[in-house]
Formats: structure tokens, C-alpha cells, sequence
């Protein structure tokens, strides 16, 4: 499933369990070793009502702004 997401033009997370967080972990850990290229294709985290503030905050800012 991970290999199809990295088709997309974009991913966008929606609230989900334990796999939506992994499913956001991989997808930045094969961003920061270049497995996938990812120049214009945005990350982005729909955080409702701060469900995913815990892992956003293991992941640092400076990610944020190279790999978006």
C-alpha cells in the first residue's frame, strides 16, 4: 500500500489509528532517505483536534520545511 501512496500527487492524512501513524512515519523516514522523490508532492495532516500531536512533535521542523 505504501508503494501506491508514493504514485499520488499529494498524501493527505486523515485521523486514524495506530497504522494512519505509521503509515505517516514511513512515509517521512522514505522522505528523509530519499527512497521516493517528493519535490512538489505535500505531506499533508489533517491534525483534528490534535490527534497527532504527539508524533508531529518527534518530527523536526526542518523536515517540515524540506520535504513540503
Amino acid at each position: 500500500r505504501m508503494h501506491e501512496l508514493q504514485n499520488a500527487d499529494a498524501e493527505v492524512v486523515l485521523p486514524g489509528g495506530a497504522g494512519t501513524m505509521q503509515e505517516i512515519a514511513a512515509s517521512v523516514l522514505m522522505r528523509r532517505a530519499g527512497i521516493y522523490p517528493v519535490e512538489n508532492r505535500p505531506l499533508i495532516i489533517i491534525n483534528h483536534e490534535g490527534i497527532f500531536d504527539p508524533l508531529l512533535a518527534l518530527i523536526p521542523a526542518a523536515d517540515f520545511a524540506r520535504y513540503n
